[in-house]
């Protein structure tokens, strides 16, 4: 059956309806005749903007509506922030589509104020034949960037996987939450609450907003399981948009995060957990998984990482690996880092 009209479900963030709106507009380029309508839906995360996301659940705060809203027929199509969509398959839904994926990076975004320093520094990574060597060596040790944050300053941040690896590098740190959509954490920093944000790359660069920051390097700060893409859940008997959404499917980026997502559901640990990963081929040569779990106060952490020289071929591959790299990880303790027996 030809669908002739699409409903898609979304949060009303501006990020959100950026990623809505994309589908929408790569939706209608594939058939020009298709419509689109979104759907606005609430959830609770955009309805408690103050309180810690793991003190009201965490797991599916931005998510459960918006779902609901595709099993109750009232939508066709839910797209999520893949790193905000627990791992534990939704009866009745699956992911049908994961576009391609963004950048991964984390990065510390600086008030306005600070544009001069921001500058000196990336001109100071961007001709490292002008460094000395001691500065080559902050830069080999990536340590380089978190030097524009001055002793104990206030970094806000709502992640424990940012709270945690920023706390690994600098325990002097002041972490404080901060919560709301993209503008409004912009907000809170040039007023004065921060010293610095962490914020990901991919949500700046596709709102288009120009901000003072530095990318902080996968060396400390790998990104969350997910980050960057996005997943596109139907029902799951209805072929008519599987297969119209094939044609957005990434391969690749899709194989990637259900490797991501089969470590994260292994280790037992939400969306939300001091989990980092990092995802993909290496100069086109070898593809590699690479993840790090630490304690809350980031003073304890494991890693491991599994190479090969081709990327997974199908979805059981990939799952498999992301297994098998999450028992490696429970091997060297990470169980008990994240608060498991």
């Amino acid at each position: 059956m030809t669908k002739t009209s699409i409903r898609i479900a979304t949060r009303s963030s501006p990020l959100a309806l950026w990623q809505a709106n994309f589908v929408k507009d790569e939706l209608q380029k594939t058939d020009p005749e298709l419509s689109v309508e979104l759907v606005h839906v609430t959830t609770g995360g955009d309805r408690n903007v103050l309180d810690p996301l793991q003190s009201f659940g965490g797991m599916g705060a931005f998510t459960k509506e918006v779902q609901l809203a595709v099993l109750e027929g009232r939508a066709d199509i839910a797209v999520h922030s893949l790193k905000d969509l627990p791992t534990e398959p939704t009866p009745g839904l699956t992911i049908a589509c994961v576009p391609e994926r963004e950048q991964t990076f984390d990065v510390i975004v600086f008030p306005s104020h600070r544009r001069r320093d921001v500058e000196i520094l990336t001109q100071r990574l961007q001709n490292p034949e002008n460094l000395t060597s001691a500065e080559l060596e902050e830069i080999v040790d990536h340590s380089i960037v978190l030097t524009l944050l001055s002793e104990n300053a206030v970094v806000g941040t709502g992640s424990l996987r940012r709270r945690a690896q920023l706390l690994h590098e600098r325990p002097d740190l002041e972490l404080k939450e901060i919560r709301g959509n993209v503008d409004t954490r912009i907000q809170k920093l040039e007023s004065g609450d921060y010293d610095a944000i962490v914020l990901a790359f991919a949500g700046i660069h596709r709102l288009k907003r120009d901000l003072e920051l530095c990318f902080l390097p996968l060396d400390h700060m790998l990104p969350a399981v997910g980050q960057g893409a996005l997943g596109l859940e139907i029902r799951e008997n209805d072929s008519a948009i599987a297969q119209m959404l094939r044609l957005l499917d990434h391969h690749e980026t899709h194989l990637d995060v259900i490797a991501e997502r089969a470590l994260l559901r292994t280790l037992r640990a939400g969306c939300h957990a001091p989990v980092g990963v990092e995802t993909g081929m290496i100069e086109a040569k070898l593809w590699m998984i690479n993840a790090v779990v630490l304690s809350a106060d980031g003073q304890q952490r494991v890693d491991e990482m599994t190479a090969q020289d081709h990327a997974p071929r199908d979805a059981r591959e990939a799952e498999t690996v992301g297994v098998d790299l999450a028992h490696k990880l429970i091997q060297q303790g990470a169980d008990k880092l994240l608060g498991h027996s």
